[in-house]
This record gives structure tokens, C-alpha cells and sequence, in this order.
């Protein structure tokens, strides 16, 4: 928790251009703390991170799990493909069938937008997409280093 609220003091005074280590101890240079947050180069293609909240759609079967849905083989093969070339991040249903969360990089929202409309789930209204942000990570393992 202290090095999460150490990021982000860091960068805050990166912003206003001032120091904080006059006031308390850093966790190493203040260009650390503000390339965890910064969008990162995936190829010649600047990423940035989404979330994704699906929510079951007026197509959803209740009383069947995400896997027993109409469609599911080719959703998981449409996610598959987007976990293969690095699209998709994390992604899974809540254990309550509650719908699901999904994780993405991409340039912007509108390529998010885009490239699940034609998810199966979507296009069937298995799915129907409840949110999707862009998210600042200020603590990522998968970037230590």
C-alpha cells in the first residue's frame, strides 16, 4: 500500500514540477513512478490499458454458467485470438455469473469499441458491455524490472 500511495505522490509533484523528497522517502527516481502510468510502445503501436465490464444481455440463459451460454465456442475463440496477439490481458466471469471483466490493451477506446463488436457474445446479446475505461495502472508486475 505504501509504495502504491509513494507513486503516486511521485507523480503528482512530477506534475506540478516540484520534489517530494524533502518530504519523505521515495522509492527511487521520479521517472519510475510516472512510466508505470505513462501508455507503453507495443510494437510501433502505443497501448494503453482498458477495462472492460460485461454484463449478461437479454440473450443470456440464466441459470447456466458463461461456458453452458449459446455461442460460447466461438467467444473463446474470438478471446483466444485477442490473448494471442497481446489484445486481451486478464479476462474471466465472476464466479456470481454476474457477468465478466476483461482487461485490453489498445491505442484508444474507440479501437476497444471496435474490436469487440464483433465478439459472438456481442453480436448475439449474450454480452452486453456495462463499462469500459481506460485505466492507469500505478503498480503492474508484468513491468518490473
Amino acid at each position: 500500500m505504501l509504495s502504491a500511495i509513494r507513486s503516486i505522490l511521485l507523480l503528482d509533484a512530477a506534475k506540478r514540477g516540484a520534489s517530494i523528497s524533502d518530504q519523505c522517502a521515495t522509492i527511487g527516481p521520479i521517472e519510475d513512478a510516472v512510466s508505470a502510468v505513462e501508455p507503453h510502445w507495443k510494437g510501433n503501436r502505443m497501448k494503453n490499458t482498458f477495462m472492460i465490464l460485461w454484463a449478461p444481455g437479454p440473450a443470456w440463459v440464466s441459470g447456466k454458467t458463461v461456458r453452458n451460454q449459446p455461442y460460447w465456442a466461438q467467444h473463446a475463440a474470438f478471446m483466444d485470438r485477442l490473448f494471442e496477439n497481446g489484445t486481451v490481458v486478464l479476462g474471466g466471469p465472476f464466479a456470481d455469473a454476474t457477468g465478466s471483466l476483461v482487461i485490453v490493451e489498445a491505442e484508444n477506446e474507440d479501437e476497444v469499441a471496435d474490436v469487440f463488436a464483433s465478439d459472438p457474445f456481442v453480436v448475439h446479446a449474450i454480452f452486453v458491455r456495462s463499462l469500459l475505461k481506460q485505466w492507469l495502472l500505478f503498480l503492474d508486475a508484468r513491468r518490473q524490472g
